[in-house]
């Protein structure tokens, strides 16, 4: 895990990929060209040599994750090794700079690692990158891969930007695409797309994903019900929030409070060794 920081930079190498795992907290990072991408709970980041110069930024909450760096061509022989022709397809390298939702995936691997001794772990992770990378090639090869792009002016993504501030100060209404686009003097379609463009993910994935983010701090932070922060994050139900921070975090918000607490309490008792006399 990692405290916060302020923004650093991840370069890997030309001929290589690091996979960032996430397993709490949340990441923020700005490519070289410019695109960001947002990486929450459950989800996993694929940047390749090409994207060198992005910059990362952690989320004021304590991070948790597993950050594997692998080259490209160990990969691919691994791949091809496993599935003859599988490499044929998009590389690792198509995956650049993206954040791919895996939370159930993600939860199983977390579980596992903990079972794990320390010198054993490595390898598992590494295995765990070559299984996802033949689950993401599978399913890209299902949906075609497609990929939004466009030029946008600066008064649309100005728009858009503003959208965003607007989404993050009002997690608790219960907001909608065209709602926002009207506030914005958007079209649905230019705000769907131009976000996606901007932040890495479509919109409702975005939302749902801040949404888990501030339920978290404030089962962690506050003495707030269950209802009562279902709703600070625009739930009209505790039981419908819990069915969707679960699937997020996999444990319950009441479990989740009792493992913040209990992570909390085992952070601050730390005791001082004692200091010897000179």
């Amino acid at each position: 895990g990692w405290p916060p920081e302020p923004a650093f930079s991840l370069t890997p190498e030309e001929e290589s990929v690091e996979v960032l795992f996430c397993r709490e907290g949340e990441a923020s990072l700005k490519l070289a060209a410019g695109q960001r991408v947002s990486l929450g709970p459950g989800q996993v980041l694929f940047l390749t040599g090409r994207d060198a110069g992005s910059l990362c930024r952690f989320s004021p909450e304590y991070f948790r994750g597993i950050l594997v760096w692998e080259k490209i061509g160990d990969i691919l022989a691994a791949l091809t090794a496993l599935c003859p022709g599988l490499a044929e397809g998009p590389s690792p390298k198509g995956h650049g700079g993206m954040a791919a939702d895996a939370a159930l995936w993600c939860g199983s691997m977390f579980h596992t690692l903990d079972r794990l001794p320390a010198q054993k772990q490595g390898n598992y992770c590494a295995i765990k990158v070559l299984e996802l990378l033949y689950l993401i090639h599978g399913s890209k090869a299902s949906d075609g891969q497609r990929k939004e792009t466009g030029y946008y002016d600066p008064a649309q993504l100005q728009a858009v930007q503003g959208a965003h501030d607007y989404m993050l100060e009002h997690l608790e209404e219960p907001l909608t695409i065209p709602q926002l686009a009207a506030r914005f003097h958007l079209s649905g379609t230019m705000l769907k797309t131009c976000f996606r463009q901007i932040y890495g993910q479509p919109i409702h994935r975005y939302l749902l994903e801040q949404r888990m983010i501030k339920a978290a701090k404030l089962l962690s932070e506050t003495q707030m019900t269950v209802l009562q922060v279902a709703e600070a994050v625009g739930y009209g139900s505790a039981s419908q929030f819990s069915v969707t921070f679960k699937a997020r975090y996999q444990m319950s918000p009441a479990q989740y409070r009792r493992a913040a607490r209990k992570m909390s309490v085992s952070v601050q008792f730390c005791p001082k060794q004692n200091e010897k006399s000179p």
